[in-house]
């Protein structure tokens, strides 16, 4: 595998107005905090926050909405014409955003196809549940700009996921939890993980940072329960508390027991074997709601991770059960994600989970600037006993086995200077859902395929790969940013590999990858400039339409796709073209010149598949005159008129008789 040529051009950067860049930075006095954020799903907005503020931006770099959270004064703006209050920075100077997610997109919203994207991507009703370090666990709508719920642990919140939004049903989430309305699952320092229930059904109830609700936490009983947690339910609402379940108090045997006070405990299903943490050191660094597994997936900071089961359909006759702990391995890296994906064509009962790895918990320059580790990538097969398919969608049940088939460090991938890098970041991972295809993943564009069965095959990975400062060079970029897409069909088709092969000279089938570098501009780019998040537009992918149906033409390298890419000082829009379309780019823009040494297009066109006869590439190799007829036979087929015309006009003393004769060739045929 080879970063090769697949981006085209991209836009000039929306940059952020100085009163977004100002009410980001105005509780960091030496502009060295990072700002975070993400993109999402539908690409329509972006948030960021840094410090206890919160700006939501639109895709052009709008102010949407703001907030300054303060613990004791609110402020906030929807405006960008409107002035942003900040006076109560000075006292809010120890709180913090610590994470942030976007309510609106539901399992329903996200594998939805990319009909109707527009009316999606309407503010009205669209909403973010924010985690504080004091504990604070908020809803905050962006239509009107401000908090309509919040509730406060006694913890800092490190962790959040969707379970449920106020607008769509539930998938097969157990009965005691279908009553709820908003509910979303918040991960604290000390291990705990909270069920809570912010009741957006209930129009009537409002609560702020100041005016926090009080959780209350109710017990999950099991078959007959319900009638008495919807009793609970309104009571604990009629007293201004909102209902909250602890999962650390439903799993039975097997969930997480403090052995004493102020200690952690944790058993893997692997060895059977009990390790014991401090309590204050456990950090839940990672959530995610799965609903055709009916799971909820924890991750900590430890490296180890857990299965949860929250499905109607639970073999341990409890609503809520631990269903898998992995493996605890002293030196593994901080869980920072998950992604699921399904194999399209599996008679068996096997999904697939990717569990994210890496030292994520940066908040200053300085801190990423120390990083010596490496974030990976590590593909889990689970097997279950049962698929069930109804109009709900499908639902695994039964786990059986959980074995780790794939893994991968995200590096430079065996660039140039490998030996100078000195860590990496995972930015983030992303299922790429699509409208299931008959036959072979992706023969067809998205807008050519109905609407039916999703398909998980693809995902993408986003990642930052920083290098040692080279003290005689001062100009060399410190840090470079890719984009990873695995095809999870594909890989299957391969005979499901455990890592990849790297070759320069060869795409691998399975998954590829490509460097953003380049589409930000140059000027823009110094010390404190960075990538924060970057998300694929789902409605934007095709595949490259195949004129030999080569197998490199339907590997992931061949998408192309719209990318938005956050940085701190803006939004910039990218075009990944795929490898095929690239390659004739270049060909189009460059390849006039370079026929007077065509081996690098030549040998790109191979890579590409647009070059498929091997005793053509046989009698290439070393015959400069076979390559210009190779690749002028390669522009006529894909009717490169500017570029044929382009060689006659630049060749025209005849010294390379071969373009003529090609351009003749071309006139007759286009006639």
């Amino acid at each position: 595998m080879s970063v090769l040529p697949t981006l085209g051009g991209g836009s000039f950067p929306y940059q952020f107005s100085p009163t977004i860049l100002s009410h980001l930075r105005s509780n960091d006095d030496t502009s060295t905090q990072l700002i975070k954020g993400f993109v999402t799903d539908d690409c329509s907005i972006s948030v960021t926050f840094c410090g206890p503020n919160l700006e939501v931006i639109s895709k052009y770099g709008e102010r949407l909405a703001a907030w300054t959270f303060s613990g004791s004064t609110m402020a906030s703006s929807s405006k960008e014409k409107n002035s942003h209050s900040t006076s109560s920075a000075a006292s809010s100077s120890q709180l913090e955003i610590t994470c942030c997610i976007d309510l609106s997109n539901t399992e329903v919203t996200r594998h939805t196809s990319h009909r109707g994207a527009a009316e999606r991507s309407s503010l009205a009703g669209r909403l973010l549940a924010i985690g504080l370090s004091d504990g604070q666990v908020c809803v905050f709508d962006i239509s009107a700009s401000r908090i309509i719920r919040s509730v406060i642990f006694g913890s800092r919140i490190t962790a959040l996921t969707s379970m449920a939004s106020p607008t769509s049903i539930p998938r097969y989430l157990c009965e005691d939890l279908l009553m709820f309305h908003g509910l979303v699952a918040a991960g604290t320092q000390e291990g705990n993980v909270y069920l809570v229930d912010f009741a957006l059904d209930e129009l009537g109830i409002l609560s702020d940072e100041v005016s926090s609700c009080h959780p209350y936490f109710a017990d999950l009983k099991g078959p007959g329960s319900t009638e008495q947690l919807a009793q609970t339910r309104t009571k604990a609402l009629q007293r201004g508390q909102l209902v909250c379940i602890s999962l650390q108090n439903t799993g039975g045997q097997n969930s997480n027991r403090k052995r004493q006070a102020n200690v952690f405990s944790y058993t893997d299903n692997v060895a059977g074997e009990t390790t014991y943490f401090p309590e204050a050191g456990v950090v839940v660094s990672a959530l995610e709601y799965v609903s055709p597994i009916g799971a909820l997936l924890v991750g900590y900071n430890f490296g180890s991770w857990q299965l949860w089961n929250v499905s109607a359909v639970n073999s341990r006759s409890t609503p809520i059960s631990l269903e898998f702990s992995s493996k605890y391995t002293a030196e593994a890296l901080p869980v920072v994600g998950f992604t699921f994906q399904e194999p399209e064509n599996d008679p068996r009962n096997f999904v697939y989970v990717w569990v994210l790895r890496g030292e994520n918990d940066l908040d200053s320059e300085e801190e990423k600037c120390g990083l010596n580790s490496r974030a990976s990538i590590s593909l889990q097969a689970l097997a279950f006993q049962s698929k069930d398919e109804s109009d709900a969608g499908v639902l695994y049940s039964g786990l059986v086995s959980c074995n780790c088939r794939f893994s991968c460090q995200l590096d430079n991938l065996k660039e140039e200077n490998f030996n100078s890098i000195k860590g990496s970041l995972c930015l983030g991972a992303n299922a790429l859902p699509l409208p299931s295809l008959s036959g072979h993943l992706g023969r067809k564009d998205v807008s050519e395929v109905e609407d039916g069965q999703v398909n998980l095959g693809l995902c993408s990975f986003l990642w930052e790969v920083l290098y040692k400062t080279n003290k005689d060079r001062l100009t060399e970029d410190t840090h470079r940013y890719f984009l990873g897409i695995f095809d999870l069909n594909a890989w299957y088709q391969a005979q499901m590999p455990d890592n990849v092969e790297i070759d320069p000279t060869s795409q691998c089938s399975f998954f590829s990858v490509c460097a953003l570098d380049e589409q930000f501009e140059d000027e823009q780019r110094n010390k404190m400039n960075y990538l924060i998040h970057s998300r694929i537009d789902l409605s934007s992918i095709s595949r490259y339409k195949s004129l030999s149906n080569a197998e490199q033409h339907f590997y992931p390298s061949s998408l192309a796709f719209n990318i938005v890419n956050l940085l701190d000082f803006g939004i910039v829009h990218a075009n990944h073209l795929g490898l095929q379309r690239k390659v004739l780019l270049e060909l189009r823009s460059l390849g006039r010149d370079r026929l007077v040494d065509p081996t690098n297009l030549f040998e790109l066109c191979v890579v590409a598949g647009l070059i498929e006869n091997a005793t053509d590439i046989e009698k290439c190799q070393e015959n400069l005159s076979q390559q210009r007829n190779i690749l002028l036979t390669i522009a006529l087929e894909h009717h490169l008129v500017d570029f044929m015309k382009g060689c006659l006009i630049h060749w025209f003393d005849g010294k390379l008789s071969s373009i003529l004769l090609k351009f003749k060739i071309f006139r007759i045929l286009t006639k």
